[in-house]
């Protein structure tokens, strides 16, 4: 019952009283003429009937009892924010509130059922405003890549988000929606509670792939009170970081991707074993072998590999191996593109993209954004980009988009050849007989699955 504070006291208020005039009545013996005989001795024991009524309804059946912990009066320093009228609050609807001396806001939900609650107001993932988003149940969802949060307690329920929102007490008072923020006010991320409790080691858990997913998995291990030994394996040599931003912006560091940092893993118990690939997984004997010659013994193995980009999808096609042509799979591959636009030392590159999903799409928007690039042309197999992930219609309004911005498009073409001089790309040619001018070519990565013998 999210009705606020005030309202429960004046309703445990005129429960008292109408328990007390009850407990009177009760207690009271009734005349010849039918009204009843009040005397001192009627009016002590109506009065402790009308206690035992009020302690049973309010210690015991009051709604109050089913109402969040966070509605309990807060301690310590908080500033109070009026977010408005509740009745201006449409349900399934939320507004972001400003909060008087802090830069951040607030979001302020009502869902459905009536019920207010209010959390941190952006994305803990692209730090996107959440009230540019949706409502869905008890959850809101961020447009930008559909992470989305619960209200009530402000976990995620949907990646890609790691981090949870920060919640925050409300009252209703005369109507009003009254937040009651800590100040000074929290980083919009929450961590997640992950700790280990023992250091015994009942059990041995080995995660395979340093990626997200196996970040969340280890995460929601301890998470979910496993105080076992966790070990987790990744090919790489960074810790689990974010891949999407690699086509995001080619500039991005490592550090900036990174999801958790050392200290996390320290704490958690976790251990790390980067730089690593296993090479043979033998079921039968519950154990693993690295390619540095380290064989692992474990309870129970999560595979979490997820694909490697060591095999490009154009490996056969004249003039692949040719300097210019890149994929874009890791941190080192960003950087390669983003050192060889500086190396060309023109202001008018033409680049050419293989591939109209998320990838190409992304990375022709940066480049398009980047000064040195006079030209960008997105290559692709469908009609339309991103259609058979998204379908027709919004894959042709998002071409569209891009279009207004200068990207020009080759659909329903595939690569012949990479034409070339002095062992560094000049063109590419299609399939359709265009050959597309390039001084520099940027490819999706052919995605081949881990492979154990």
């Amino acid at each position: 019952f999210n009705i606020g504070r005030r309202r429960m006291r004046v309703a445990e208020t005129a429960v008292a009283l109408a328990a007390l005039a009850s407990g009177v009545a009760l207690a009271a013996p009734m005349g010849q003429d039918g009204n009843p005989m009040f005397g001192l001795q009627h009016v002590v024991g109506g009065i402790a009937i009308a206690l035992v009524g009020y302690v049973v309804f309010t210690k015991i059946l009051s709604p109050s009892k089913t109402e969040p912990p966070e509605e309990e009066e807060p301690k310590g320093n908080f500033i109070k924010v009026d977010a408005g009228d509740i009745r201006g609050y449409k349900r399934g609807t939320m507004q972001e509130i400003d909060v008087p001396g802090e830069k951040q806001k607030i979001l302020v939900t009502r869902l459905l059922e009536g019920n207010v609650f209010a959390t941190g107001a952006k994305c803990t993932h692209s730090a996107v405003r959440l009230v540019t988003g949706v409502v869905s149940e008890d959850r809101v969802v961020c447009p930008a890549h559909a992470a989305s949060f619960c209200v009530r307690d402000g976990s995620v329920t949907d990646a890609p988000a790691f981090d949870g929102l920060h919640t925050f007490d409300l009252d209703i008072v005369d109507e009003h929606i009254i937040v009651y923020v800590p100040s000074p006010m929290p980083e919009f991320k929450k961590a997640r509670a992950c700790s280990c409790n023992s250091n015994a080691a009942p059990s041995t858990i080995v995660v395979v792939g340093a990626g997200a997913a196996g970040l969340s998995a280890v995460e929601t291990l301890r998470e979910e009170k496993f105080d076992g030994r966790i070990i987790l394996i990744g090919k790489e040599k960074h810790l689990p970081y974010d891949r999407v931003k690699i086509s995001k912006s080619l500039k991005a560091s490592v550090e900036s991707m990174t999801l958790r940092k050392k200290e996390f893993f320290d704490d958690a118990k976790i251990e790390l074993m980067l730089d690593t690939t296993v090479t043979k997984l033998n079921a039968s004997a519950k154990n693993l072998v690295t390619d540095k010659g380290e064989t692992i013994s474990y309870d129970k193995v999560l595979l979490c590999t997820g694909g490697t980009a060591e095999v490009p999808w154009m490996t056969g096609i004249p003039g692949y191996n040719q300097d210019g042509i890149h994929i874009l799979r890791v941190p080192e591959d960003s950087k390669k593109v983003d050192e060889k636009i500086t190396a060309i030392g023109s202001d008018k590159i033409r680049v050419v993209i293989i591939g109209s999903s998320f990838i190409g799409m992304e990375a022709a928007a940066y480049f398009k954004q980047t000064s040195k690039i006079e030209d960008v042309t997105v290559v692709g197999k469908e009609e339309v980009a991103f259609e058979r992930v998204l379908g027709k219609d919004i894959g042709q309004a998002l071409m569209n988009m891009h279009s207004e911005k200068g990207v020009k498009f080759e659909m329903n073409a595939g690569v012949v050849s990479f034409d070339g001089k002095d062992g560094h790309v000049t063109s590419i040619k299609l399939d359709n007989g265009k050959v597309l001018p390039a001084d520099l070519v940027v490819s999706r990565a052919f995605r081949v699955f881990m492979s154990l013998s």
